[in-house]
């Protein structure tokens, strides 16, 4: 008898896209597919993970200063990357 694989939380998603940005990812685009299969690595069922799931943890985790945003794609109100602010 085969067990059901179990969906991701979002601590699991949070690690996924960690692991996702330590490898060579050369465009945005790249990104989620780097995503689904970490999770699938790990024994995720990702039928039901949506790719603005993984945008949205992504932008989370930048803008609370988990990560940097590596990637380039999250911006503020004035259309700032979170790379290029600098404290004034």
């Amino acid at each position: 008898m085969t067990r059901k694989r179990k969906y991701p939380s979002r601590k699991d998603l949070a690690e996924a896209v960690k692991k996702a940005l330590s490898k060579v990812i050369f465009h945005p685009h790249d990104f989620p597919q780097a995503v689904y299969e970490v999770l699938q690595e790990e024994g995720f069922d990702c039928s039901y993970l949506t790719v603005k799931r993984i945008w949205r943890t992504y932008e989370e985790m930048v803008r609370r200063g988990e990560i940097f945003d590596i990637l380039g794609v999250v911006v503020d109100k004035e259309n700032r990357h979170y790379g290029n602010i600098s404290s004034e």
